[in-house]
């Protein structure tokens, strides 16, 4: 992989970029949210890092925007560090379902519950949002993950939730290492 472009390497690049453009390949991946999609916020091989104090609903917006990516038909891997796949599937299903994640893990609905869970859980069925809980407790685990996901199953965005507690196993700098 050479590393130096050319002035007209890169131009030949770009030209390709337009045509895909005008034929509505887009570059960038919707989000439903107008702020991310106006300005391009999903773009390849870039880093988006959204950063609060606690509870203000990071969680929230990452599971929203993994969300509408997956139904604009593009895949994306979920890693959560305080979740597992049943709750942060239980937590998408919520929004639409009218039902509290906890409801749907812990109570026994009613007939009107099930029936919308069950609406709700035909039509979302095939999303391509993918979980791996076994490989969130170091960096390498992370990105040999993240690689894997990209072959099997076409990822375009892999959403990383609560990356400060993964251990670095390394003795390396945690900033260097993000």
């Amino acid at each position: 992989n050479n590393e130096i472009a050319s002035y007209g390497d890169a131009l030949e690049e770009l030209k390709g970029v337009v045509n895909d453009l005008l034929q509505d390949k887009k570059q960038y991946l919707l989000t439903g949210y107008s702020l991310f999609d106006r300005y391009y916020l999903l773009r390849p091989a870039t880093l988006t890092i959204i950063a609060a104090f606690t509870g203000v609903g990071k969680s929230s917006l990452a599971l929203n925007v993994t969300e509408a990516v997956a139904r604009n038909g593009d895949a994306v891997a979920y890693y959560s560090l305080e979740m597992g796949a049943k709750q942060l599937t239980a937590r998408i299903m919520a929004r639409d379902t009218m039902l509290s994640s906890s409801r749907m893990l812990y109570d026994k609905m009613n007939d009107g519950e099930i029936g919308r869970f069950d609406m709700q859980a035909e039509r979302l069925q095939n999303l391509p949002i993918y979980y791996d809980d076994k490989s969130k407790t170091s960096f390498s685990r992370l990105t040999t993950s993240i690689r894997a996901m990209v072959r099997k199953h076409n990822i375009r965005i892999a959403f990383i939730d609560y990356l400060q507690i993964l251990a670095n196993g390394s003795g390396d700098n945690r900033e260097q290492l993000i």
